[in-house]
């Protein structure tokens, strides 16, 4: 990336009063950035044209394409901060959407092994007073598209092509969510929520690990 600097970003007026936005609902505080102390120790980083990439990386929020939000990119080395800079996002974007409290944060790492079950969700057998009972375990992608926030996908190349078709719906223009592991009369499915999904890949390998893994790369805006 370019220099480094300390220049600040101002944060715009709420735009709805605080205590009454959905995004407060202390459900989804577990899936909060949990370190307060990032914003006052982040070095914002200057990119070509002007700007930082806080606003950069916010501007997101704000592009449409049929009403729904735009795709990003990260290109980087490992351990050089792309999932802090999320982090960063989602309590700048707070700051100016009107939350008390930061965006929900969702994120996998294709380096895990994922699974399309950890994208869908599944259902566990557990034991409750002596009987074996069916628990469904939410998928983090589902997850995402039904809360909204920030979903990061880091090293989408490590994810097989199979997995990473499964994300096409949701990421290209079709911007429809679809659970393939939930049985719901009809099917289970609609338009994603306000979501910004973000990829990461480490530098040379802008192009996955399959065509499926190649196909999924273009259906965002990249920056290095």
């Amino acid at each position: 990336m370019a220099s480094k600097s300390p220049r600040e970003t101002p944060a715009a007026k709420p735009s709805i009063d605080r205590t009454e936005h959905p995004l407060d609902d202390p459900a989804l505080d577990r899936f909060g950035p949990q370190r307060p102390h990032l914003i006052r120790d982040y070095v914002f980083r200057s990119l070509p044209g002007g700007f930082t990439d806080i606003e950069a990386l916010t501007a997101y929020w704000y592009r449409r394409t049929s009403g729904y939000l735009q795709n990003a990119g990260l290109v980087g080395h490992t351990h050089s901060g792309k999932t802090m800079l999320m982090e960063v996002i989602a309590h700048v974007l707070a700051e100016r959407l009107g939350p008390a409290k930061p965006l929900p944060f969702f994120t996998l790492s294709g380096s895990s092994t994922i699974t399309d079950h950890d994208l869908f969700g599944q259902y566990r057998p557990f034991v409750l007073n002596g009987m074996e009972q069916l628990f469904r375990m939410e998928g983090v992608r589902a997850l995402a598209c039904r809360v909204g926030g920030i979903f990061l996908l880091n090293e989408i190349n490590a994810i097989p092509g199979n997995v990473t078709a499964t994300m096409h719906p949701v990421l290209d223009d079709r911007r429809r969510f679809v659970n393939i592991r939930e049985p719901v009369p009809g099917g289970h499915g609609g338009g994603a929520p306000d979501v910004v999904k973000v990829l990461t890949l480490c530098d040379g390998q802008r192009h996955g690990a399959s065509p499926k893994g190649h196909a999924t790369t273009d259906v965002g805006t990249w920056a290095c």
